[in-house]
């Protein structure tokens, strides 16, 4: 490893960190322009060097370039002797980095442009203030995707919780705002506990393997592959290895805002609509799918073992399916709730729960590349859609209902065709990115029902549900759509007058991204591409070095296959049995991912035709009509329900802090015993009157019983 290798993944991450210092020293007084300037280069020049490294990726024979790892010292050492808790300043590029970092520098570079333009209305001091955080969130998500072991992640994981907090809540003057960012950062730290609970787990496990213990990823991935031939584990180290994989999964809902943790993403519009992009797109929301990809191999084997109390029964809880069943409730949930609503930041909210939803399905089908492709093109498409959906905004002066929007198709048309574009890849229409990226996901999830051969009804159950979602993406994108920018304007004409366009600053990251949102998704073709084949996949290609958890459906096939042979359920013929099981296999693969592809475009095609009959021409109506459109705008009432709970649990406590702690303790117990004291202290001093003749009755009463006392006790 030469010279560059060692400081290129520091440098990459400390640009940042140093625009965030002089921004936030000398932008006050230097002035916008300045602060512009450092805020915007200090993440670009992280984009140089990172797009340096892809270049010597891509020119460099192929299965030659394996990435490196740098050290910059031991952070803290515990222990002695054979058990020793060493943990390193560990940095790593490889092909996951490598593509996480193109997407955190690229868009978040082309945020920091955006944000120059579209905060160019406030004070110098706060325009500075806000330039800073967001250098800060770059940094710290930086730090998070290069770490090179999980103790260095989770800095990160809670340094973008803590720039969320500080974004979200930036114009802190108005209490909801502030309130919504303090939402954010408690409803994250649940997950976060689960997340280092898990930690401690995985270190309990490599002291009982290795002896030594350094979060190392290599080293967890290791223990993964371990598990994954359970002969070499105790019953003991595979419950640990399950439990810690479950607390790991319960954190990334928090992060990746997933059931039952979702709620505050939507509120987290609250902040300026740049801050929405960065946490949607680039940053914070993408962090829990990149942590389960990165340990792929510690959750493929990972088993929770679930005790019943007080009895015998035990059930086994695999972690991956329940990934996907999560995901998949979370993909619908938040489709129908975007459906309902009529803030078009709410909408996108909504739409980034529901694209998460989709990744952490492929992320519990094992199809870990295509999770990570789709975290890839939505950061893309998202992006574009909300800063264009920032742009709507700006130009109508803070409105944010689409009730009070339309026609502003040929006012606003860098905006307009943004949101088009932008709709499209969201919708997965064909061609665009998000067409290719999510059919990977929906292909991925019903190949393991493939690889049970169709025995395996979960499976089919969370593909149906994800077609579903698909459906009411296409639908709600051209609802927005529609009310935004068709059919007859609903602003007064002192409103339509003063609509102004969007700068340079506001329209070049949405010139760019209106590219990508259209070609990014051609690194990842389908298997069932004509004349390329898998040979079209090179997201796939690029990110097979470095994930290690591997899930060989063919081979389940197989075994499944074998199995109801054998059983007498399934009757092969001559040419069947002639047939390799690799041949047998791939026909029945590509044959399911055509099908997957095909019902997948229909459905799109039909949510698309649907919201164009209903919103292109005809007047919105209000969603709140109706005890159905309610309880969707609400997301089922989950957000209604926490707060009552709370509610609920705020009264109680103040029930028990009256009952306990004041009526027991204060009034019985402390002020209690002072009383009892004073009561004694005033019956001694009751006796002690000073006068002679009365202490003279006093000695004589107390000799009589002394006397009566020594003779009862004689006799």
């Amino acid at each position: 490893m030469d010279m560059t290798d060692h400081w290129l993944p520091f440098a990459i991450v400390m640009m940042p960190f140093l625009g965030f210092l002089i921004t936030g020293l000398f932008g006050r007084k230097a002035g916008k322009g300045f602060s512009s300037m450092v805020s915007v280069g200090a993440p670009a020049t992280s984009f140089v060097f990172v797009a340096t490294l892809y270049l010597r990726y891509l020119f460099t024979t192929q299965g030659e370039w394996a990435g490196f790892q740098t050290a910059l010292g031991t952070w803290f050492s515990f222990g002695s002797g054979a058990e020793i808790l060493d943990i390193q300043f560990l940095f790593q590029i490889d092909h996951l980095t490598l593509l996480m970092c193109m997407v955190v520098t690229g868009v978040g570079t082309l945020i920091h442009i955006y944000s120059c333009g579209y905060m160019s209305d406030v004070s110098d001091t706060r325009f500075a203030r806000f330039m800073c955080y967001l250098n800060l969130f770059m940094g710290m998500m930086l730090i998070l995707v290069t770490g090179g072991n999980m103790l260095l992640l989770f800095i990160g994981w809670e340094g973008v919780g803590l720039c969320s907090y500080l974004l979200i809540g930036f114009e802190y003057e108005e209490d909801w705002k502030a309130a919504a960012g303090m939402k954010a950062f408690i409803v994250n730290r649940v997950g976060d506990m689960a997340f280092i609970l898990g930690m401690i787990m995985v270190v309990i496990l490599e002291f009982q393997l290795n002896g030594r213990a350094s979060l190392s990823f290599d080293v967890i991935n290791a223990i993964g592959l371990q598990a994954q031939e359970t002969a070499i584990l105790t019953h003991d180290q595979m419950w640990l290895v399950g439990a810690a994989a479950l607390c790991f999964f319960i954190g990334a809902t928090g992060k990746s805002a997933q059931i039952p943790l979702f709620v505050w993403l939507p509120d987290a519009m609250a902040g300026p609509t740049p801050v929405s992009a960065l946490i949607h797109a680039a940053t914070m929301v993408t962090a829990g799918i990149y942590m389960i990809v990165r340990i792929s191999a510690f959750f493929v084997p990972a088993v929770f073992v679930l005790n019943v109390p007080f009895t015998d029964f035990s059930y086994d809880i695999a972690v991956l399916p329940l990934v996907a069943t999560v995901g998949a409730l979370t993909a619908f949930l938040a489709a129908t709730a975007a459906v309902a609503q009529t803030d078009i930041k709410k909408v996108l909210a909504y739409s980034t729960v529901s694209q998460l939803g989709y990744m952490m399905m492929g992320v519990g089908a094992g199809a870990f590349s295509a999770a990570i492709f789709h975290l890839m093109t939505h950061a893309f498409f998202k992006a574009l859609l909300f800063l264009a959906a920032g742009a709507v905004i700006h130009a109508l002066h803070g409105e944010q209902n689409m009730m009070r929007m339309g026609g502003l198709r040929k006012k606003l048309p860098v905006c307009f065709w943004a949101f088009m574009l932008g709709g499209l890849a969201l919708a997965g229409f064909p061609l665009f990115s998000g067409f290719f990226s999510k059919d990977m996901i929906l292909f991925g999830v019903y190949e393991r029902y493939l690889a049970s051969d169709k025995t395996q009804v979960t499976w089919l159950i969370i593909w149906l549900v994800g077609l579903s979602g698909a459906f009411l993406t296409a639908f709600y994108t051209f609802r927005m759509l529609g009310m935004t920018f068709f059919g007859k304007t609903r602003l007064t004409k002192d409103e339509e007058a003063h609509i102004h366009r969007p700068g340079v600053a506001m329209k070049f990251p949405l010139q760019v991204l209106m590219v990508f949102a259209v070609i990014g998704g051609f690194v990842g073709l389908p298997a069932v591409t004509p004349v390329i084949g898998n040979k079209g996949n090179k997201i796939g290609e690029m990110l097979s070095p470095s994930i290690q958890g591997k899930i060989e459906s063919e081979r389940d096939f197989q075994v499944a296959r074998m199995k109801r042979i054998r059983a007498e359920e399934v009757i092969e013929t001559e040419d069947e049995k002639a047939e390799s099981w690799h041949d047998k296999w791939h026909h029945i693969h590509h044959a399911g991912e055509i099908w997957s592809m095909l019902l997948s475009v229909v459905l799109v095609l039909l949510g698309l035709s649907l919201g164009y009959m209903k919103f292109f021409k005809a007047p919105p109506v209000a969603s709140a009509d109706g005890l159905s459109s309610e309880f969707f705008r609400i997301a089922w009432g989950l957000d209604l329900f926490y707060t009552t709970a709370v509610g609920f649990l705020l009264v109680f406590s103040v029930w028990l802090h009256r009952i306990i702690d004041v009526g027991l303790f204060d009034k019985s117990l402390v002020e209690g015993s002072g009383r009892l004291s004073l009561w004694i202290s005033e019956l001694v001093t009751a006796f002690q009157t000073g006068k002679v003749t009365r202490s003279a009755v006093y000695i004589a009463v107390g000799a009589i019983a002394m006397l009566a006392a020594a003779l009862t006790y004689a006799v």
